[in-house]
Parts: structure tokens; sequence; C-alpha cells
């Protein structure tokens, strides 16, 4: 059991500097109908591009992104290799990325994200490399690496977070960014949001699948009283709304089956915004060796987080904490 704060962070998104999909009082609703797929394959700064060259019907976006956590009160059983944002008092590069995304009249995608932070993802220098078809809100084709459609903890960008760092509970029973193909979708008027893919399931992109099986993912969300932007935090002061989601994930690539599932509720009203999420997977092996009474050959984890955060100053300064 956890409890987790962050005391400082300086970020910096170039290509607008904070995410999209922020709306006014008296404007737009938070959500848009794109927002089942823009989150996991299109860049957050999408709409308040500072880098967008525009040729016809065809566009190239650039997306910088460079964020360092400044950790002023450290406690003194923090270690970064038990997954605290910081080990001592100091300075800490998060991410930085840079990334290209092109555009053909809104019905083809394509987005290519390099890591500029080799211990980021993995030490991939791809973050992101993939196609996307949208011929309608309802039908969307993708091909290529995003993270899964799975964990609303784990879909959400990093320039959206309401804190530096995610749930613990998120990183580590969710599996990380994965190749393959995405139908994605959203009716109406983002009030149904849906997803669902099939990938390798194993780590790397650009070799072939080494795995004897493929991982499968899906989601479903429902936002009853309407659309919910993927930001955690509600920098639009929205009228009283509340989404709800649930997801599957099951992947036999290796020599263990596994199978996980999550649940997640959130809330958003006039600055306020609270998100709760509850994960569990069971890990089994195909081939089980014969083993001691005290040593189980399947394993089970479960974990759950509560995060909130109240704008003090809308938009500028927010108060927010995270138990897990």
């Amino acid at each position: 059991m956890r409890i987790g704060f962050v005391v400082a962070l300086v970020g910096l998104c170039l290509g607008g500097f904070t995410a999209a999909g922020h709306a006014e009082e008296g404007g737009k609703p938070e959500g848009t109908e794109g927002s089942a797929f823009q989150e996991l394959y299109e860049h957050p700064n999408k709409g308040n591009e500072a880098f967008k060259f525009v040729q016809g019907d065809a566009s190239l976006a650039l997306n910088l992104r460079s964020q360092v956590q400044s950790a002023f009160l450290v406690g003194d059983d923090s270690l970064i290799e038990n997954w605290d944002p910081a080990t001592t008092r100091g300075f800490r590069l998060r991410r930085g990325r840079l990334g290209f995304h092109g555009a053909y009249d809104e019905m083809l995608g394509l987005n290519l994200v390099l890591n500029l932070y080799e211990q980021d993802a993995g030490g991939n220098t791809i973050h992101a490399a993939n196609i996307v078809l949208k011929p309608a809100t309802w039908a969307n084709f993708a091909i290529g690496t995003a993270p899964l459609p799975f964990s609303r903890g784990s879909m959400t960008s990093s320039a959206r977070l309401q804190m530096i760092e995610r749930a613990v509970t998120t990183t580590q029973l969710t599996p990380e960014s994965q190749l393959g193909a995405a139908f994605l979708g959203s009716l109406f008027g983002g009030i149904l949001e849906y997803a669902g893919g099939v990938y390798n399931g194993g780590p790397g992109y650009t070799e072939a699948d080494r795995g004897d099986g493929l991982l499968y993912a899906a989601r479903l969300q429902v936002s009853p009283v309407g659309p919910m932007s993927s930001d955690e935090s509600d920098y639009g002061r929205s009228p009283a709304l509340v989404a709800l989601g649930a997801d599957y994930d099951d992947s036999d690539d290796s020599s263990v089956v596994t199978h996980a599932a999550s649940v997640d509720l959130r809330f958003k009203w006039r600055g306020r915004a609270v998100t709760g999420e509850y994960l569990m997977d069971r890990r089994e092996p195909e081939d089980k060796p014969a083993l001691p009474p005290s040593l189980p050959d399947t394993t089970e984890r479960e974990g759950w987080y509560v995060q909130a955060g109240y704008f003090v100053v809308p938009k500028m300064v927010e108060l927010a904490g995270r138990y897990e």
C-alpha cells in the first residue's frame, strides 16, 4: 500500500503550452468525437500546434516535449528502484520527445515520435510509429505502435497527467506500448467510445514477433452526461461530467498466459477532478513444472488507486493527491 505525491514539476510541450482539448467556459464540450483513438495514436496538442505546415489537403505538425522533475522534499525511504519519483532531492529528466504528425484530408494520419531519453519506454528509440485511417468517427483503423486500449491511467498521454508520474498500479499491471492493429471509434457524439486490437505481445518493434502467440485487448467507455476529455485535470471548469470504463486483455505470447482486467470511474466539475481505477491480472505458465507446495505456479496481482485535484487558480495552480 502506497501514498505518493509530487513536490514540484517544470514541464514544457511545444505545439501548444498545454494539452489540446481544454475547453473554455461556454465553448465546446470537453471531449471530442475522435477522442477514442486520438489519445492513443495522435499527439495531445492536436489543434493547438506551435509548428504546423500545410500544403493543400496535406499537413505536417511538429510536437516537442520536455518534462523535468524538481524534487525538494523526498522521504528517507524513497528509492527510484521501488518506483518512487526520486531517491534524493534534486532534478530528473522524465521525458524528452520529438514528434512528427502528418495528415491528409483528415482521413489519413501518420505519426512518428522519437525518444530522446534512452531510459524511456524500455530504451526504444521509437516511442510511436503508426498509420491511422479515419473514414468515420465510428470506424477508425490503425496499425503500428501505440499504448494498449487497456487501463485509463496507462492510456493517458504524459502531457495530460495530473502528476508527473503515473500510479505504480498502472505501470506494474499494464503492458508497455505494443506493435499491432486496432479498430477504434465512438458513437452518439462521444458518449460511447470503444477500442480493440491484436498485438505482438512482446517487447521491441523492429524485429518480427518472437513469441508463439498474440495479445488481445479491448476497452469500452460510457460518458452518459456528455463526452469527457482524457486530461486527468479539469482545465475547462466543465459542468458535472462522469465517465465509466472497463477493459480486458489476454496474452499467450510466451510460455506464460496472462489475463487482465480493469474498471475505472472519473468525475469532473468546475475545476475538480477525481479518478479511481481497479486493476487485476492472473499469470499461469502453459507448462506447469513440478514445484514444492510452498511455491505457487499461478500468480494473481491486484491494485487500485484514487486521485483527486482542484484548480485553486483556474488552469494555473492545482492541488492534487493520490492514494494507491
